[in-house]
């Protein structure tokens, strides 16, 4: 059998973390960047793959429980059975290869330097290892860590499975610090993401990844430029022995930096080259020695905080309406998906259209590894077209009458392709006609997005009209009262929910069966009961009707429609049941009493400021019912094509039988 259980961490990138480990794969990747990484080789998994199978020691593993608490038993195991001649070799000569004399022999676990599980020290390392069979006995003791008891712990905290952890060893040149220590790309305690944090002790870094000293303490800007020093501890000072392994003496406290400030810039862009290239903060070993530094491992950084916002005036402003709208975090698919084509897509052509650049997808929601770590509200900004914004919306207005929408042939194409999109069986499709339905779904949200650019002008002024005259009238505080009275298809579907709602209340049968169920439960006896087979159908036909509306979030296409959550609609209509007091008829108040107001009498004054109320409730009719039809697009393009592309990923390779279709699928360009 030909294995590969050496090689030069230049024979190694990021893609190798099965065969090299975590800090293997990391390290060779930088080598091969450029960065200042001592030279060194990779013990593989193959090598420890080989130790398992010919002595007998993955047998005895197997046979022993692998998660107890105490792993002594484990560990002890490895001293047992020793290593194989021949591997014990290649090694040597691998060492050999090097140049021989002090090195740094360190674990590399398969399971560690990941983005969600860093395993930072709980596998064994050792520093100033000399001799071939000191450096064979370090890598045995590196494959025996493995199983120590706070890597046991940590791997069943984190739910890893342990016959499925391999470890490989690297073996580096020993680098002599006079300084070292750990630098973070990010701010780990405010996850700010443009500063940059260095810990540093003089001597080795061991005393500063152990805890055992307290480190100078830098925050530098992207630059290097200091923020803020704390001087260090000084408690103590680890240094390589002359004979091997390492010696500590007592340290001196001082308050001048160990490090100048050529060294801090040289570090910070190191640490922002690394970021770059691996795409998330990191955290970094360095060293330096003779007035040069050498980077030891990088890692991504773990549990950071996310960037701190600061909003300015808009953002505080327009905040609480986006965070309406992301009441739970978009998975990669909403956002690669149906946001950055389908409904951001459409605020950014109908920004566009008046000259404002709305912020895009990265920027309104800032992912980490894929996932949306926050949410920024936007500031939109201006551009030299919206400089004839007003004469284009002015235009727009007088062009397209608000009342004439549902007759725009935009509209009848826009409802014709809804109807083609959701009368498609997707099941027999093949992945590229899949691909191609989704896209056909994008296509059909931008008739809405046309309509609403064309007319939208259309309710804003009639909006400004009806608030001027309110002011003059002295009766502002009415505005909204005024306006909230226009029918829409959500006033029709709360009244169509009233409805169901009081035929529940008039069967006694029914209305047992909602008090005594919910949920799933609630729906399976409305389904499946023939005496409720009244119910039942106008159910359907609300469904019908008005089950395309979203069930949290305009914005979020993995959530279920009304249609795919039908429960969600008997929760409501339950919410509705019993005895309630009849709502005051707000929007008739507050219209008779502008129509009592003295100017009123003159009939032309009481014509203009009554059809300045109808405008504005046309124009809000318009967005509330543009909304509706703009969420017709969401189950051909999510619900149905996105579960059969969920299907279909296994066999066009982009993914593993089992997968979440809605986390998995990142990007649909991809």
């Amino acid at each position: 059998m030909t294995r590969k259980t050496t090689g030069p961490l230049t024979d190694f990138d990021r893609t190798d973390l099965a065969a090299a480990g975590g800090k293997g794969a990391a390290l060779g990747e930088l080598v091969r960047q450029g960065f200042p990484v001592p030279g060194g080789f990779v013990i593989t998994t193959d090598a420890y793959r080989w130790l398992l199978a010919d002595t007998g020691l993955g047998a005895a593993l197997d046979g022993m429980n692998q998660n107890v608490p105490d792993g002594g038993a484990l560990r002890a195991l490895f001293a047992r059975f020793g290593m194989p001649a021949a591997l014990r070799a290649e090694i040597g000569e691998a060492y050999a290869a090097l140049g021989g004399g002090a090195v740094a022999v360190r674990s590399s676990a398969t399971a560690e330097d990941l983005p969600g599980a860093a395993f930072a020290g709980q596998q064994d390392s050792f520093l100033n290892v000399v001799g071939e069979e000191a450096v064979a006995k370090a890598v045995a003791d590196c494959w025996a860590s493995l199983w120590t008891d706070r890597a046991i712990a940590y791997r069943r905290r984190q739910g890893i499975d342990p016959r499925e952890v391999a470890i490989a060893v690297v073996v580096q040149k020993m680098v002599p610090a006079d300084a070292a220590g750990v630098m973070f790309t990010a701010n780990p305690v405010t996850g700010e993401r443009s500063e940059t944090v260095v810990d540093a002790s003089p001597g080795l870094g061991e005393a500063v990844v152990s805890g055992r000293v307290t480190p100078e303490h830098y925050v530098l800007d992207r630059t290097g430029g200091i923020h803020s020093f704390r001087p260090g501890g000084g408690e103590v000072v680890v240094s390589p022995d002359a004979g091997g392994g390492t010696r500590e003496r007592p340290g001196v406290r001082s308050s001048v930096p160990t490090l100048a400030a050529a060294q801090l810039r040289e570090l910070a862009d190191l640490g922002r080259r690394a970021q770059e290239h691996f795409g998330r903060p990191q955290d970094i070993e360095w060293a330096l020695a003779g007035g040069r530094i050498h980077v030891l491992q990088s890692r991504p950084m773990t549990a950071l905080p996310p960037q701190p916002l600061r909003l300015n005036a808009i953002q505080r402003r327009v905040g609480p309406f986006f965070i309406e709208m992301f009441q739970e975090r978009p998975y990669p698919l909403d956002v690669s998906g149906w946001m950055e084509q389908g409904i951001l897509a459409m605020l950014h052509r109908m920004a566009g259209s008046v000259g404002v650049r709305f912020p895009s997808v990265g920027e309104l929601l800032p992912e980490e590894d894929g996932v949306v770590v926050q949410l920024v509200p936007p500031v939109p900004r201006l551009t030299l077209r919206a400089l004839a914004a007003p004469l284009t919306l002015a235009r727009r207005a007088r062009q397209f009458k608000m009342a004439e929408w549902k007759d725009d042939f935009r509209f009848i194409h826009f409802l014709d392709r809804v109807d083609r999109l959701n009368a498609l069986d997707p099941e027999p499709l093949r992945w590229a006609e899949v691909v191609g339905v989704t896209r056909e779904s994008f296509a059909t949200m931008r008739g809405i997005t046309d309509l609403r650019s064309s007319y939208l002008p259309g309710m804003f002024l009639p909006m400004l009209r009806l608030r001027l005259l309110l002011v003059l009238l002295g009766r502002m505080r009415l505005a909204s009262a005024l306006i909230a009275g226009a029918e829409t298809r959500t006033s029709q579907a709360n009244r169509s929910l009233e409805q169901l709602a009081a035929m529940v209340g008039a069967d006694p049968g029914l209305a047992g069966a909602f008090a005594s169920s919910d949920g799933p439960a609630l729906l399976q006896l409305v389904e499946r009961d023939p005496a409720h087979a009244a119910f039942r159908e106008a159910f359907a036909g609300f469904l019908r009707e008005y089950g395309n509306r979203e069930t949290v979030s305009v914005v979020l296409s993995s959530s279920p429609t009304w249609s795919d959550a039908p429960e969600v609609v008997l929760g409501l209509v339950k919410a509705l049941l019993g005895q309630r007091p009849r709502t005051a008829d707000q929007t008739g108040a507050a219209l008779a009493e502008l129509k009592r107001h003295p100017l009123l009498r003159f009939r032309r004054i009481r014509r203009h400021v009554l059809a300045a109320v109808d405008a504005a409730r046309a124009g809000m009719a318009f967005r509330e019912d543009s909304h509706f039809y703009a969420t017709k697009v969401i189950r051909p393009c999510a619900a149905r094509t996105g579960s059969l592309a969920g299907a279909s990923l296994p066999t066009v390779s982009l993914m593993t039988p089992g997968t979440s279709t809605t986390c998995g699928l990142r990007n649909w360009r991809q």
